[in-house]
């Protein structure tokens, strides 16, 4: 091969391989050959290296992603196809274009897998386009929540900032309070104090006044009701009677201000202890039935027999409501009668350590004038009275009902009143009581009943008002072979060391030495040995709360009020007699000392000297005499010791109210023997009440 050709060749070889390379090799010259052949051949290879130099310049962008608007001019295999490609490129940049201004609608249909993923992609854009709308809207909605809380929120702050102001300023107010409440609690102390001073000054007030009131009271009552069984003229009688009337309405009032006055001040306290209600039930009914024969009235009980005999809770008020209640029926009535009633409404039984526990209903009615509906809230007000149907006089002080109220409330039950204006009135309280116990020896029992008159007890008073000491000396007469009157405690201790006495009744508020010092050098053994332990029983007109257990505290045995009520001296007598009371050397004078089958001195004493009345009760008694020793023969036949219990019991007081002292003494130790289970005793003792019965009955059919 000539040297021209292999040029052409080799420049020509250097171009394509410069081009392979993916450079752009520079042109070849044609004029530099001289074969026409060999110029067109360069000229081919410039056109080439043309082609491929366009081409590339176009395509190098296009593989960036730069579409450029002029397209190259070269026509052929490869520019064909990347024209092409440049349009598919651009329409798919206008695509991509509207899916950026939000037109998810467009798609992708060439380069197939690219078109695929290319659609996929607009799904998921629009799918997540769609999904981040709802999220704004969703967001745009909380923003707007949230900015209506942060609304209330600065609400609230703004409230808040107001509370703590308002609170600050109540702070402020408090403290401005609490300093004036201090002020205020320090007067209010000293105010207590001075009330507690002015309240102490005010009982010691009553109790001296009461003392003081008490005390002549108690001498013209005794000294009256003492004259009253002596032989007198139809009208010194009438107005002895109505001097010991008036005397009672007025120790009433006493009594009735002096409970008031306790009431008020909270200072009424209640006992808690076994009692005999049954008993609690006998002593007004036997207080208020003379009132009620002197009118022609019946006065009955009724008691449940079904309830127990012994409950737990404070006799001496539950007493004294019953005796309010029934003096105001017997007063207010003229005709027909007056009926208490007892029951029982409900029952608790006993568990574990408590006792069983029953609420009972006291009712009293009567067939009196009535209450008028007007006047029926205000009974149980105090200084209310009740006007009569006639619109004229008022009876009473008008503080008994008021004070029945406050002792019924504060023993947990509830008073009422049922009445019509000319039918009656029914007054009627509940209380709920434990169940108590009985008596745990026979001596409680024993102790209530009267001793047998001619005692040979030898008794000491200490009284230094005579009016009270010749009472004394009366009421205890019957019952002592010697009775030593002195007028304070030191002529008491003197006397005691110089006499032998069994009993002594000390006065409290005495001169040169007063009971209470007394009592204390006795047990000291001031006046002698032998009198340390002697029964001494506190005899006062004193009558506040606490008093008992004050003289209880100070050595005394006992206590009883003044004036002397011979229950309450009999119970007393008999507690410490101990048998003294009747201890003859004749086993036959041991149930009846003094040789009387009948004591009409001292029935009449118990009966504020009624004739009338002992005659009535001597009848009475002689017409049920044959029953009751009947019902008594049969009782002891059958052994029936509850049927013999309640005989004796009812012997024991009917014999006693004519003065038939000796059958009901025994009748009172057959009561206490047959509950206490003791058949045997009872047996024993009934020869000797029969044998004291045939007396009463042929002393009766003697007299008639």
């Amino acid at each position: 091969m000539d040297q021209p050709r292999q040029r052409i060749l080799f420049e020509t070889g250097m171009a394509v391989l410069e081009l392979l390379r993916g450079g752009i090799p520079a042109n070849l010259n044609p004029d530099s050959y001289e074969e026409d052949d060999e110029r067109q051949y360069a000229e081919v290879i410039n056109r080439l290296i043309q082609c491929v130099a366009e081409i590339r310049d176009f395509a190098i962008p296009l593989s960036k992603g730069e579409l450029r608007k002029q397209l190259p001019r070269t026509q052929n295999l490869i520019a064909g196809p990347l024209k092409e490609l440049h349009a598919r490129l651009s329409h798919l940049t206008w695509q991509a274009q509207q899916i950026a201004d939000g037109d998810y609608s467009q798609r992708v249909d060439f380069m197939g897998d690219f078109s695929t993923a290319f659609n996929r992609m607009v799904i998921t854009l629009d799918e997540r386009e769609r999904a981040l709308k709802e999220k704004l809207e969703l967001l745009a909605a909380k923003t707007n929540e949230l900015g209506a809380a942060n609304m209330e929120l600065r609400k609230e702050i703004e409230l808040r900032k107001q509370a703590q102001e308002s609170l600050r300023q109540a702070k402020e107010e408090v403290e401005e309070s609490y300093r004036k409440l201090e002020i205020k609690t320090e007067e209010a102390e000293r105010m207590a104090i001075e009330a507690r001073i002015a309240n102490r000054a005010k009982s010691d007030f009553l109790a001296s006044m009461s003392h003081e009131i008490r005390t002549p009271m108690s001498g013209i009552i005794g000294l009256t009701s003492l004259a009253l069984q002596t032989d007198l003229t139809d009208e010194q009688k009438e107005y002895l009677e109505a001097v010991k009337s008036s005397g009672d309405i007025l120790l009433k009032l006493i009594n009735d201000i002096l409970d008031l006055s306790k009431i008020e001040a909270g200072k009424l306290e209640f006992e808690h202890v076994d009692f005999d209600l049954r008993k609690q039930l006998d002593t007004p009914i036997r207080i208020m039935k003379s009132q009620a024969r002197a009118k022609g009235l019946e006065l009955e009980a009724f008691f449940d027999p079904e309830l127990p005999l012994f409950f737990r809770g404070d006799s001496g008020r539950v007493r004294q409501v019953l005796i309010n209640l029934i003096g105001n029926a017997v007063k207010f009535t003229e005709t027909g009668g007056v009926y208490v009633n007892v029951q029982r409404i409900s029952s608790e039984p006993a568990s574990g350590t408590r006792p069983a526990r029953h609420q009972l209903l006291f009712a009293v009615k009567d067939t009196g004038i009535g209450i008028p509906t007007d006047q029926q809230d205000q009974v149980f007000e105090k200084f209310r009275r009740v006007t009569g149907q006639e619109g004229g006089k008022r009876e009473g002080t008008g503080l008994g009902l008021a004070i029945s109220r406050s002792l019924v409330e504060q023993m947990g039950g509830r008073i009422q009143l049922r009445s019509r204006p000319g039918e009656g009135s029914v007054f009627s309280f509940t209380l709920t009581l434990e169940q108590g116990n009985p008596p745990e020896s026979a001596d409680q029992e024993t102790s209530r009943s009267v001793p047998s008159p001619g005692a040979s007890l030898r008794v000491l008073v200490a009284e230094d008002e005579p009016l009270n000491a010749r009472v004394a000396e009366g009421v205890l007469d019957p019952w002592t072979r010697e009775l030593l009157v002195v007028s304070n405690g030191w002529e008491a201790v003197q006397a005691l060391r110089n006499g032998d006495f069994d009993l002594v009744f000390m006065d409290v508020e005495m001169p040169r030495m007063g009971g209470i010092e007394a009592v204390h050098r006795i047990r000291e053994g001031e006046a002698g040995e032998k009198c340390r332990n002697i029964p001494i029983v506190a005899m006062t007109a004193h009558a506040l709360t606490g008093d008992r257990e004050r003289f209880l505290q100070s050595g005394m045995d006992d206590y009883i009020s003044k004036p002397l009520d011979l229950h309450d001296l009999a119970a007393i007598l008999n507690r410490f007699t101990d048998g003294k009371a009747a201890m003859p050397d004749d086993p036959s004078e041991e149930v009846h000392p003094s040789g009387r089958v009948l004591d009409r001195r001292r029935a009449l004493l118990r009966l504020d000297g009624s004739e009338e009345i002992f005659q009535e009760l001597l009848d009475l008694f002689s017409t049920e005499l044959p029953n009751l020793i009947s019902e008594f023969k049969a009782a002891s036949d059958a052994a029936d010791i509850k049927s013999l219990e309640r005989h004796a019991h009812s012997l024991r007081s009917s014999t006693g109210a004519i003065g038939a002292d000796s059958c009901s003494a025994i009748a009172a130790q057959i009561e206490t023997h047959a509950r206490e289970g003791s058949l045997d005793d009872v047996h024993s003792l009934l020869p000797k009440l029969f044998e004291e019965l045939e007396k009463v009955r042929a002393l009766l059919s003697g007299s008639t």
